[in-house]
């Protein structure tokens, strides 16, 4: 849409219909839909002076930063002497509402409309445009993949020719051309964005093979409190994408490429995220990346998950689960372990062929998990998001002494090879017992996590909503195992890590 910018009280006359007239120094051959955005300058003390325009907008609410209404710019008159005469006698408050000299031009406006929702901008100087994120898409749609070399000739695909050939170009060059790599793309997104109210951040993920080195770039927009991932040139994932966290966004993105670009070769120390600000035109493929070194390293945060372990058990094999035990004859540890879902599933499960026995076998435990949690059911790990604390209550006070405490973590690459699944489980904490995903354990607190713990009950850890996690071989391996210490009570998220750093 095109857009012209005023500084308020004139922009908000406008819409209000005292104002049908803007003023210019300037001319303007355009002539068609326009709308009129309040810029975010403030009123010129010499204007708030001048007592008959104020007096239009007294106890009216001013706009700053917002397109409020669009128009039609019919025409575009020369300022004569005769002209500005007219304005003072025959129109005079409209002659109030803007500066009538000779020599200057007044650009008329017909049909006003207010906008059902004003928009949030920033502005720009004389017409603009402004794109809503659908239109960029839009805009993009006649962009095909592809690259301009040194001699601006078109190459549809990324060959032996592009690390020599290739050269990056101007926003304006990707719309004349029609065609661009993610580079190039994500400079006419970067362009076009500039008008908005969003925070707008461009990101390259580089996988240092010591071969093709292959690159993504992209990006990431924040509107009203979610991250949006704004992908053209990528045609798998091609899109709008809203996050609740940025966190999450960019371990969405980094997943797909991997799993697109990498596949089984991936190892993660050749990886990086890289934040980089707008590179200049014409670069080369050598210059691009090296513009990208010289940008923010972006390192992915841990995402931890907590397990309380016998002091006395050997963990050789890591953590196993009740499949692993009874798959390699462990007996005394299954039937210890399974002690605690009897009465479960002999009563609370509603599971009828075991309803009121007195005696379970080992296969009839198997399976009576595989009927309540599905095919995995006995191949699952738990884990709670954070770890349990000795102030909570005389039975973790008592439990601290019995148990040690080791964590992982899920975005941990190679453990993620080692996981067949994952289950973010229900919310014990409330009554619906909704399904949870991922975003819950990113977004709560320590002190929100343990809140609705009670100590009193029997199954005192029932309300401490944790996930299930199945692993392809049955067992969580040492390697992937931290052991931290108790906490006496929950003054810090930050757990001490035994004999390390």
């Amino acid at each position: 849409m095109k857009v012209l910018s005023l500084t308020e009280p004139f922009a908000t006359l406008i819409l209000n219909g005292n104002k049908k007239i803007e003023t210019r120094s300037f001319k303007t051959k355009y002539r068609g839909e326009l709308y009129i955005h309040a810029s975010h300058t403030k009123i010129p003390k010499a204007w708030k002076s001048r007592k008959e325009l104020m007096a239009l907008v007294e106890d009216k609410p001013l706009h700053f930063g917002t397109i409020l209404c669009k128009c039609n710019l019919v025409d575009c008159v020369y300022m004569t002497e005769e002209y500005v005469k007219e304005i003072k006698e025959k129109h005079p408050m409209e002659y109030i509402c803007g500066e009538y000299e000779v020599g200057r031009y007044a650009w008329i406006l017909e049909e006003i409309t207010p906008l059902d929702e004003p928009i949030k901008a920033k502005g720009h100087l004389s017409i603009w445009e402004y794109f809503t994120e659908e239109e960029i898409m839009n805009l993009l749609s006649t962009v095909q993949y592809g690259w301009m070399d040194k001699e601006n000739k078109r190459h549809s695909c990324v060959d032996s020719l592009y690390s020599k050939q290739y050269k990056l170009q101007s926003a304006k060059e990707v719309l004349k051309n029609k065609i661009g790599v993610c580079w190039d793309q994500v400079e006419l997104e970067r362009d076009c964005f500039k008008k908005s109210p969003y925070q707008v951040k461009t990101y390259a993920l580089v996988y240092y093979d010591n071969k093709n080195c292959p690159m993504h770039t992209f990006l990431v927009y924040e509107k009203e409190n979610k991250y949006y991932w704004f992908e053209h040139a990528w045609e798998k994932y091609r899109g709008i994408h809203r996050y609740d966290t940025l966190e999450n966004l960019l371990f969405s993105v980094r997943d797909k490429f991997i799993a697109d670009e990498i596949k089984d070769e991936f190892e993660s120390e050749n990886l990086c995220l890289y934040e980089y600000s707008a590179p200049e035109a014409y670069i080369s493929c050598i210059d691009f990346y090296k513009h990208i070194e010289k940008s923010k390293n972006i390192s992915f945060p841990p995402f931890y998950f907590y397990h309380l372990v016998d002091k006395n058990v050997d963990m050789t094999k890591g953590l196993i689960s009740l499949q692993y035990m009874y798959d390699h004859k462990l007996y005394d540890l299954f039937d210890k372990a399974v002690l605690k879902y009897k009465n479960r599933i002999t009563g609370d499960w509603q599971i009828e062929k075991y309803k009121g026995k007195t005696h379970l076998t080992r296969e009839e435990f198997i399976d009576a998990l595989r009927i309540f949690r599905g095919e995995d059911g006995a191949n699952c790990i738990y884990f709670f998001k954070y770890p349990p604390y000795k102030e909570l209550g005389n039975k973790i006070r008592e439990l601290s002494l019995e148990k040690d405490i080791y964590r992982i973590d899920l975005h941990n690459e190679e453990l993620q090879k080692q996981i067949r699944s994952i289950f973010y489980g229900y919310d014990g904490s409330h009554s619906d017992h909704a399904c949870l995903e991922k975003v819950y354990y990113e977004k709560i607190t320590k002190k929100e996590y343990f809140e609705k713990y009670d100590d009193s009950i029997p199954m005192n850890f029932s309300t401490l909503n944790h996930i299930s996690v199945c692993f392809k071989n049955g067992n969580c391996p040492y390697e992937f195992l931290e052991k931290v210490k108790w906490e006496e009570n929950n003054e810090t998220d930050n757990i001490s890590i035994n004999g390390g750093t």
